[in-house]
């Protein structure tokens, strides 16, 4: 069956006199070609993230912890306020077009994540969980940040 198929198909790609048929074979061999392609990774990938561009605008996320009075206090600051304010992270990772900061309290992680808007970078999401990744009152945490960096 797949023989007679293969021959039907020939049959279309050529004329009677056994010219091809350019419209038709050009679409066979773009037809083969694309159902060729896959989604794997690879070079071009890579090259598609090295060329990403940052939105010009990102939204402020609102999370429930965003809602509170402390976390809004940390909205919109910029890494220098924020530093003012909690102190140097204790872990800091960049994923552009964000940087992520995270800060220990008592018993509570706190999560910045800051956007690159001009020139300078901006706490855009706040996120308040304990070690098990199970969410906390934002406000005792960012409290406990803070003071554990006036200690």
């Amino acid at each position: 069956m797949v023989g007679t198929q293969s021959s039907r198909l020939f049959e279309r790609l050529v004329t009677p006199q056994g010219r091809p048929r350019l419209k038709l074979t050009t679409l066979a061999i773009v037809l083969t070609a694309l159902g060729s392609c896959t989604g794997e990774s690879g070079p071009t990938a890579t090259a598609t993230q090295a060329n990403y561009r940052a939105p010009e605008r990102v939204p402020i996320t609102a999370s429930p912890s965003a809602q509170t009075p402390a976390a809004q206090r940390l909205m919109r600051m910029n890494a220098t306020e924020v530093v003012a304010t909690l102190g140097e992270p204790e872990f800091k990772r960049e994923e552009n077009p964000a940087q992520i900061w995270r800060y220990r309290g008592r018993n509570c992680v706190l999560e910045l994540m800051l956007y690159k808007l001009d020139r300078d970078y901006q706490v855009r999401h706040v996120e308040t969980r304990d070690e098990n990744f199970k969410q906390v009152a934002p406000d005792s945490c960012i409290s406990s940040v803070s003071s554990a960096k006036r200690a």
